[in-house]
C-alpha cells in the first residue's frame, strides 16, 4: 500500500520509493540512521536538502549494484520552503516542484504539470 512506501525521515521530511520493496525498506532504513547520526554531530535536526545529499552520495556509492528503487524526497528546509527531490538508480538528483517516480509517472507528469 502507499503507507508502507512512504516513510518519515524527520517530522519534515519523508522518503517515498518505487521498485523493489527490500531495496526501498533499506534505502529508508540508511537514511533514518545517517538523519539520527546528522542530528547527534550537528545538534540539530538535518533539513531536506541535507537529507538529499546523503541520498545522493549513497545511490552513488552503490552505482556497480545498484538498488532498484526510484527515491523521491520532499520536506521543508530550514526556512520553511518546501522542496522535492527525484533521484534515478545511481545518485543523478534533480529539484523540482513536482516529482513522480515508478511505473505511473508517464501518467502522473502531465497531470501533475497542469
Amino acid at each position: 500500500s502507499c503507507q508502507e512506501r512512504q516513510r518519515g525521515l524527520t517530522p519534515r521530511t519523508r522518503l517515498a520509493a518505487g521498485g523493489c520493496r527490500a531495496d526501498c525498506d533499506a534505502l529508508a532504513r540508511d537514511l533514518v540512521v545517517e538523519a539520527a547520526r546528522y542530528e547527534f554531530a550537528a545538534k540539530r535536526e538535518p533539513d531536506c536538502r541535507v537529507l538529499a545529499q546523503a541520498l545522493a552520495r549513497r545511490l552513488h556509492g552503490r552505482r556497480r549494484f545498484p538498488y532498484f528503487a526510484q527515491p523521491v524526497l520532499a520536506g521543508l528546509d530550514r526556512d520553511g520552503v518546501g522542496r522535492c527531490f527525484a533521484f534515478d538508480s545511481v545518485g543523478s538528483a534533480s529539484e523540482a516542484c513536482v516529482v513522480a517516480a515508478g511505473a505511473a509517472q508517464r501518467l502522473l507528469l502531465p497531470v501533475l504539470d497542469a
